[in-house]
């Protein structure tokens, strides 16, 4: 791996819409490239802060891959209403960050739903479950008033 720089931090000049997305490719230019992805990331994330200058977008920056990138994201649950996990469950996605694109998201590790293991998922669908019993039961289930 060694100092090769594997990441490029770009910008535009002026603003060309509400996101990244409404830039044409060609306005993009490299102000910088990264080995690291923790620095690339501290940069990019200064170099958003300077972007919001004033009340809106003063231009629009980017973190791109010169190459694919293996990465690998760790999730944690986030338990289930106003509880912890019980198993303090993590689970890991690998994933391919492609050369030439932005750093994309992970996908929910499988068997997860909403940051939720599928222990706390299943015992919040319980509780919610519950509720709408609860507020059947009072007759507020949602008709009209």
């Amino acid at each position: 791996m060694g100092n090769r720089k594997r990441f490029s931090l770009q910008r535009t000049t002026w603003a060309h819409g509400i996101s990244n997305l409404d830039v044409p490719e060609r306005a993009w230019y490299g102000i910088a490239t990264y080995a690291s992805l923790k620095k690339a990331r501290l940069e990019l994330r200064i170099a958003q802060l300077k972007a919001r200058r004033g009340t809106g977008w003063t231009h629009h920056v980017r973190l791109i891959a010169m190459e694919d990138i293996q990465l690998t994201a760790t999730f944690e649950c986030d338990g289930y209403h106003h509880h912890s996990c019980p198993h303090n469950a993590t689970a890991q996605v690998d994933l391919v960050w492609p050369a030439g694109q932005t750093e994309p998201d992970a996908p929910e590790p499988e068997g997860w739903s909403s940051l939720r293991c599928p222990d706390c998922h299943q015992r919040q669908l319980d509780i919610e479950h519950e509720w709408v019993q609860r507020d059947r039961s009072q007759g507020l289930d949602g008709g009209a008033l």
